[in-house]
Protein backbone atom coordinates (compact mmCIF):
# COMPACT_ATOMS: atom_id res chain seq x y z
CA UNK A 1 0.00 0.00 0.00
CA UNK A 2 0.78 3.53 -0.04
CA UNK A 3 0.74 6.47 2.57
CA UNK A 4 2.63 10.02 2.42
CA UNK A 5 3.52 9.50 -1.22
CA UNK A 6 5.64 6.44 -0.33
CA UNK A 7 5.15 2.70 -0.77
CA UNK A 8 4.49 1.10 2.88
CA UNK A 9 4.87 -2.31 3.83
CA UNK A 10 2.49 -3.37 6.73
CA UNK A 11 3.19 -5.66 10.00
CA UNK A 12 1.04 -7.24 12.38
CA UNK A 13 1.53 -8.52 15.93
CA UNK A 14 3.19 -6.40 18.47
CA UNK A 15 5.80 -9.24 19.42
CA UNK A 16 6.83 -9.59 16.30
CA UNK A 17 6.85 -6.04 15.68
CA UNK A 18 9.82 -5.79 18.15
CA UNK A 19 11.93 -8.37 17.31
CA UNK A 20 12.21 -6.53 13.36
CA UNK A 21 12.71 -3.07 15.09
CA UNK A 22 15.32 -5.05 17.33
CA UNK A 23 16.94 -6.98 14.57
CA UNK A 24 17.23 -4.02 11.71
CA UNK A 25 17.09 -1.35 14.01
CA UNK A 26 20.40 -0.45 11.59
CA UNK A 27 18.06 -0.06 8.38
CA UNK A 28 15.30 1.52 10.08
CA UNK A 29 15.15 5.59 11.22
CA UNK A 30 12.30 7.69 12.39
CA UNK A 31 9.87 8.85 10.22
CA UNK A 32 10.36 12.54 10.93
CA UNK A 33 7.22 15.29 10.09
CA UNK A 34 8.41 18.93 9.59
CA UNK A 35 7.72 20.25 12.10
CA UNK A 36 11.12 18.63 13.55
CA UNK A 37 12.94 21.05 11.74
CA UNK A 38 12.15 23.95 14.27
CA UNK A 39 12.69 21.98 17.55
CA UNK A 40 16.07 23.07 18.71
CA UNK A 41 17.88 19.94 18.60
CA UNK A 42 15.17 17.53 17.32
CA UNK A 43 11.76 16.15 19.11
CA UNK A 44 12.59 12.95 21.33
CA UNK A 45 10.78 10.85 19.28
CA UNK A 46 13.01 11.78 15.87
CA UNK A 47 16.43 12.42 18.14
CA UNK A 48 19.27 10.06 16.84
CA UNK A 49 20.51 7.68 19.15
CA UNK A 50 23.39 9.38 20.86
CA UNK A 51 20.94 12.41 21.90
CA UNK A 52 18.08 10.09 22.83
CA UNK A 53 20.06 8.45 25.14
CA UNK A 54 20.56 11.32 26.98
CA UNK A 55 17.59 13.12 26.83
CA UNK A 56 14.80 10.33 26.06
CA UNK A 57 16.00 9.28 29.34
CA UNK A 58 15.72 12.57 31.15
CA UNK A 59 11.99 12.88 29.85
CA UNK A 60 10.99 9.59 30.95
CA UNK A 61 12.31 10.19 34.78
CA UNK A 62 10.70 13.71 34.40
CA UNK A 63 7.58 12.24 33.41
CA UNK A 64 7.25 10.07 35.96
CA UNK A 65 7.29 10.09 40.04
CA UNK A 66 6.46 13.48 41.51
CA UNK A 67 5.81 15.27 38.08
CA UNK A 68 2.29 13.04 38.37
CA UNK A 69 1.28 13.59 41.65
CA UNK A 70 -1.19 15.97 40.77
CA UNK A 71 -2.70 14.63 37.47
CA UNK A 72 -5.64 13.39 39.23
CA UNK A 73 -6.41 16.49 41.03
CA UNK A 74 -5.65 18.84 37.81
CA UNK A 75 -8.10 16.36 35.72
CA UNK A 76 -10.86 16.55 38.32
CA UNK A 77 -10.68 20.45 38.97
CA UNK A 78 -10.06 21.05 34.78
CA UNK A 79 -13.89 18.60 34.96
CA UNK A 80 -15.92 20.16 37.32
CA UNK A 81 -16.41 23.11 35.06
CA UNK A 82 -17.60 20.97 32.32
CA UNK A 83 -19.76 18.82 34.59
CA UNK A 84 -21.78 22.46 35.36
CA UNK A 85 -21.81 23.72 32.49
CA UNK A 86 -23.43 19.92 31.30
CA UNK A 87 -26.12 20.64 34.12
CA UNK A 88 -26.85 23.89 33.60
CA UNK A 89 -26.98 23.70 29.87
CA UNK A 90 -28.36 20.12 29.48
CA UNK A 91 -26.15 18.85 26.88
CA UNK A 92 -23.27 20.21 24.90
CA UNK A 93 -22.82 20.14 20.60
CA UNK A 94 -19.81 17.50 19.46
CA UNK A 95 -17.78 20.70 18.48
CA UNK A 96 -18.36 21.95 22.29
CA UNK A 97 -17.16 18.73 23.65
CA UNK A 98 -14.11 18.80 22.12
CA UNK A 99 -13.14 22.01 22.80
CA UNK A 100 -14.03 21.40 26.57
CA UNK A 101 -11.89 18.01 26.35
CA UNK A 102 -9.08 19.78 24.51
CA UNK A 103 -9.57 22.10 27.87
CA UNK A 104 -9.38 19.96 30.40
CA UNK A 105 -6.22 17.99 28.78
CA UNK A 106 -4.31 21.38 28.04
CA UNK A 107 -4.82 22.05 31.86
CA UNK A 108 -3.69 18.72 33.25
CA UNK A 109 -0.36 18.95 30.98
CA UNK A 110 0.27 22.30 31.86
CA UNK A 111 0.47 21.42 35.64
CA UNK A 112 1.95 18.04 34.63
CA UNK A 113 4.69 19.73 32.61
CA UNK A 114 5.00 23.15 33.63
CA UNK A 115 3.24 22.99 37.50
CA UNK A 116 1.16 26.29 36.60
CA UNK A 117 -2.07 26.06 38.21
CA UNK A 118 -5.58 27.48 36.19
CA UNK A 119 -5.79 30.05 38.12
CA UNK A 120 -1.92 31.37 37.65
CA UNK A 121 -1.00 34.34 36.02
CA UNK A 122 1.12 32.24 34.01
CA UNK A 123 -1.15 30.14 33.27
CA UNK A 124 -2.94 32.45 31.05
CA UNK A 125 0.51 33.98 29.42
CA UNK A 126 1.09 30.63 28.43
CA UNK A 127 -1.78 29.38 27.47
CA UNK A 128 -2.36 32.68 25.12
CA UNK A 129 1.07 31.98 23.59
CA UNK A 130 0.79 28.60 23.04
CA UNK A 131 -2.67 29.43 20.94
CA UNK A 132 -0.77 32.22 18.85
CA UNK A 133 2.10 29.97 18.20
CA UNK A 134 0.24 26.67 17.90
CA UNK A 135 -3.99 27.52 17.18
CA UNK A 136 -6.31 26.35 20.27
CA UNK A 137 -5.77 23.65 21.85
CA UNK A 138 -5.66 20.17 20.38
CA UNK A 139 -4.51 21.66 17.08
CA UNK A 140 -2.18 19.82 14.89
CA UNK A 141 1.95 21.17 15.38
CA UNK A 142 2.46 23.74 12.55
CA UNK A 143 4.93 23.02 9.96
CA UNK A 144 6.97 25.99 10.89
CA UNK A 145 5.97 26.66 14.36
CA UNK A 146 7.06 29.41 16.51
CA UNK A 147 8.95 28.42 19.94
CA UNK A 148 10.69 31.77 21.17
CA UNK A 149 7.68 33.28 22.66
CA UNK A 150 6.52 30.05 24.48
CA UNK A 151 9.95 29.82 25.23
CA UNK A 152 10.90 33.27 27.01
CA UNK A 153 7.78 32.35 28.86
CA UNK A 154 8.57 29.40 30.59
CA UNK A 155 12.05 30.20 31.22
CA UNK A 156 10.78 32.67 33.36
CA UNK A 157 8.36 30.43 35.21
CA UNK A 158 9.49 29.60 38.60
CA UNK A 159 11.06 26.02 39.13
CA UNK A 160 10.61 23.70 42.25
CA UNK A 161 7.51 25.79 43.51
CA UNK A 162 5.11 22.78 42.51
CA UNK A 163 6.02 18.98 41.49
CA UNK A 164 5.97 18.97 37.68
CA UNK A 165 8.39 17.70 34.89
CA UNK A 166 10.23 20.62 34.33
CA UNK A 167 11.09 20.85 38.29
CA UNK A 168 12.50 17.47 37.91
CA UNK A 169 14.65 18.41 35.16
CA UNK A 170 16.11 21.04 37.43
CA UNK A 171 16.25 18.65 40.30
CA UNK A 172 18.30 16.33 38.45
CA UNK A 173 21.18 18.50 37.57
CA UNK A 174 19.97 19.40 34.09
CA UNK A 175 19.80 22.90 32.89
CA UNK A 176 15.88 23.59 32.77
CA UNK A 177 16.78 26.76 30.08
CA UNK A 178 18.44 24.19 27.75
CA UNK A 179 16.25 24.53 24.59
CA UNK A 180 16.25 21.16 23.60
CA UNK A 181 14.47 21.02 26.81
CA UNK A 182 12.23 23.91 26.70
CA UNK A 183 11.13 23.20 22.97
CA UNK A 184 10.70 19.54 23.44
CA UNK A 185 8.25 20.38 26.49
CA UNK A 186 6.55 22.76 24.47
CA UNK A 187 5.91 19.52 21.66
CA UNK A 188 4.70 17.28 24.32
CA UNK A 189 2.61 19.86 25.60
CA UNK A 190 0.86 20.52 22.19
CA UNK A 191 0.78 16.69 21.19
CA UNK A 192 -0.33 15.45 24.79
CA UNK A 193 -2.94 17.58 24.78
CA UNK A 194 -4.42 16.41 21.32
CA UNK A 195 -3.89 12.95 22.65
CA UNK A 196 -4.99 13.07 26.05
CA UNK A 197 -8.37 15.06 24.47
CA UNK A 198 -8.58 12.04 21.88
CA UNK A 199 -8.59 9.22 24.79
CA UNK A 200 -10.79 11.29 26.82
CA UNK A 201 -13.17 11.58 23.83
CA UNK A 202 -12.90 7.76 23.55
CA UNK A 203 -13.63 7.33 27.66
CA UNK A 204 -16.43 9.24 27.33
CA UNK A 205 -17.87 6.85 24.39
CA UNK A 206 -17.41 3.62 26.17
CA UNK A 207 -18.78 5.21 29.23
CA UNK A 208 -22.06 5.50 27.32
CA UNK A 209 -21.84 2.52 25.11
CA UNK A 210 -20.59 -0.05 28.84
CA UNK A 211 -22.68 2.04 31.43
CA UNK A 212 -24.47 -0.98 33.00
CA UNK A 213 -20.98 -2.93 33.23
CA UNK A 214 -18.98 -0.46 34.31
CA UNK A 215 -20.75 2.54 36.04
CA UNK A 216 -20.89 1.29 39.34
CA UNK A 217 -17.32 0.03 39.48
CA UNK A 218 -15.65 2.85 38.36
CA UNK A 219 -17.69 5.77 40.49
CA UNK A 220 -16.53 3.90 43.73
CA UNK A 221 -12.57 3.68 42.71
CA UNK A 222 -11.92 7.04 42.45
CA UNK A 223 -9.08 6.46 39.53
CA UNK A 224 -7.86 3.33 41.25
CA UNK A 225 -7.00 -0.05 38.96
CA UNK A 226 -10.78 -0.80 37.94
CA UNK A 227 -10.78 3.13 35.98
CA UNK A 228 -7.35 2.26 35.21
CA UNK A 229 -8.53 -1.14 33.54
CA UNK A 230 -11.29 0.81 31.89
CA UNK A 231 -8.93 3.18 30.46
CA UNK A 232 -6.42 0.78 29.47
CA UNK A 233 -9.06 -1.40 27.38
CA UNK A 234 -10.36 2.05 25.65
CA UNK A 235 -6.80 2.37 24.71
CA UNK A 236 -6.40 -1.15 23.44
CA UNK A 237 -10.09 -1.06 21.41
CA UNK A 238 -10.15 2.25 19.94
CA UNK A 239 -7.28 4.90 20.69
CA UNK A 240 -4.02 2.87 19.66
CA UNK A 241 -3.34 3.04 15.79
CA UNK A 242 0.04 2.55 14.26
CA UNK A 243 3.53 3.03 15.02
CA UNK A 244 6.15 4.16 11.65
CA UNK A 245 9.14 4.03 10.66
CA UNK A 246 11.28 4.94 7.45
CA UNK A 247 13.34 2.30 5.71
CA UNK A 248 16.84 3.63 5.68
CA UNK A 249 18.77 0.50 3.95
CA UNK A 250 16.73 -2.34 1.50
CA UNK A 251 16.14 -5.82 4.05
CA UNK A 252 14.61 -8.95 4.07
CA UNK A 253 11.87 -9.60 5.68
CA UNK A 254 9.47 -13.01 5.61
CA UNK A 255 10.39 -13.34 2.09
CA UNK A 256 9.83 -9.88 0.87
CA UNK A 257 12.27 -7.31 -0.66
CA UNK A 258 11.69 -4.29 1.73
CA UNK A 259 13.91 -1.22 -0.04
CA UNK A 260 14.82 1.85 0.94
CA UNK A 261 12.67 4.77 0.74
CA UNK A 262 10.03 2.53 2.19
CA UNK A 263 7.99 2.95 4.97
CA UNK A 264 7.39 -0.05 7.62
CA UNK A 265 4.25 0.13 9.48
CA UNK A 266 2.78 -1.60 12.70
CA UNK A 267 -0.24 -1.76 12.94
CA UNK A 268 -1.42 -1.64 16.61
CA UNK A 269 -4.95 -1.34 16.18
CA UNK A 270 -4.69 -4.46 13.70
CA UNK A 271 -2.52 -6.11 16.50
CA UNK A 272 -4.65 -5.41 19.29
CA UNK A 273 -7.89 -6.60 17.65
CA UNK A 274 -6.28 -10.29 16.77
CA UNK A 275 -7.85 -12.86 18.92
CA UNK A 276 -4.31 -14.87 19.01
CA UNK A 277 -3.27 -11.88 21.51
CA UNK A 278 -7.02 -11.18 23.20
CA UNK A 279 -9.54 -13.31 23.43
CA UNK A 280 -12.77 -11.96 22.15
CA UNK A 281 -10.46 -8.37 21.03
CA UNK A 282 -14.02 -7.33 19.67
CA UNK A 283 -15.90 -7.04 23.14
CA UNK A 284 -14.81 -4.44 25.29
CA UNK A 285 -13.77 -6.74 28.49
CA UNK A 286 -12.21 -6.29 32.21
CA UNK A 287 -8.99 -7.68 31.24
CA UNK A 288 -6.85 -5.42 32.29
CA UNK A 289 -6.24 -6.53 36.21
CA UNK A 290 -3.48 -5.60 37.97
CA UNK A 291 -0.65 -8.34 36.58
CA UNK A 292 -2.47 -9.22 33.24
CA UNK A 293 0.44 -7.38 31.31
CA UNK A 294 0.56 -9.34 27.90
CA UNK A 295 3.57 -8.06 25.44
CA UNK A 296 1.05 -7.83 22.79
CA UNK A 297 -0.75 -4.84 24.28
CA UNK A 298 1.69 -1.72 23.35
CA UNK A 299 -0.57 1.43 23.10
CA UNK A 300 2.49 3.86 23.90
CA UNK A 301 5.30 2.11 21.59
CA UNK A 302 7.49 -0.50 21.52
CA UNK A 303 10.98 0.49 21.64
CA UNK A 304 13.04 2.75 22.96
CA UNK A 305 11.31 5.95 21.49
CA UNK A 306 8.04 5.12 23.11
CA UNK A 307 6.04 7.72 24.08
CA UNK A 308 6.86 9.16 27.59
CA UNK A 309 3.32 10.26 28.87
CA UNK A 310 2.20 6.85 29.35
CA UNK A 311 1.70 7.31 33.22
CA UNK A 312 -0.25 10.28 32.57
CA UNK A 313 -2.77 9.60 30.50
CA UNK A 314 -3.04 6.26 32.29
CA UNK A 315 -3.78 8.72 35.42
CA UNK A 316 -5.95 11.32 33.98
CA UNK A 317 -7.86 8.90 32.19
CA UNK A 318 -8.76 7.17 35.13
CA UNK A 319 -9.36 9.80 37.25
CA UNK A 320 -11.81 11.31 34.42
CA UNK A 321 -13.39 8.35 34.15
CA UNK A 322 -14.27 8.03 37.63
CA UNK A 323 -15.55 11.40 38.05
CA UNK A 324 -17.50 11.30 35.31
CA UNK A 325 -19.06 7.80 36.21
CA UNK A 326 -19.89 9.38 39.69
CA UNK A 327 -21.82 12.08 38.00
CA UNK A 328 -25.15 10.57 38.15
CA UNK A 329 -27.25 13.42 37.15
CA UNK A 330 -25.17 13.33 33.93
CA UNK A 331 -25.97 11.10 31.33
CA UNK A 332 -23.17 9.89 28.78
CA UNK A 333 -25.32 9.24 24.84
CA UNK A 334 -22.55 7.53 22.90
CA UNK A 335 -21.84 9.29 19.66
CA UNK A 336 -23.31 7.18 16.45
CA UNK A 337 -20.40 6.76 14.77
CA UNK A 338 -16.75 7.75 13.89
CA UNK A 339 -14.90 10.20 12.13
CA UNK A 340 -11.44 10.33 10.88
CA UNK A 341 -9.06 13.97 12.18
CA UNK A 342 -7.28 16.00 10.43
CA UNK A 343 -5.16 13.86 7.50
CA UNK A 344 -2.73 11.63 9.63
CA UNK A 345 -2.46 13.86 12.56
CA UNK A 346 -5.45 12.47 14.43
CA UNK A 347 -6.89 9.51 15.57
CA UNK A 348 -10.66 8.75 14.66
CA UNK A 349 -12.81 10.42 17.10
CA UNK A 350 -16.15 9.32 18.32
Amino acid sequence: TAQFHRPVAGLIGMTEARAVLREHHASLGASVLPFNESVTGGFLRYMSDDDHDRYGSMFRRALGGSALSGVAESTIRALDPVLERVRREGALTSSELRSSLAGVSSAVCLATLFGVAPDDDSHRRLSAALASAFGPPGSPVPRRPDFASVRTIIAGLPVGTRPCALSSIAEAGHDPADPVVLDNLVVVQVLGTANLAGLLAWVLQYLGIESDRWRDGLADDHGGPVATAFVSEVLRHSQSEYLYRRVTSAFDLKGFHIPAGWWLRVGVWESHRQPEAFATPREAMERFAPGAATPEYAPFGIDRHACSGASLSLRSGAAFASTVAAARDVEVVPAGGVVRGFRHWSHWRP
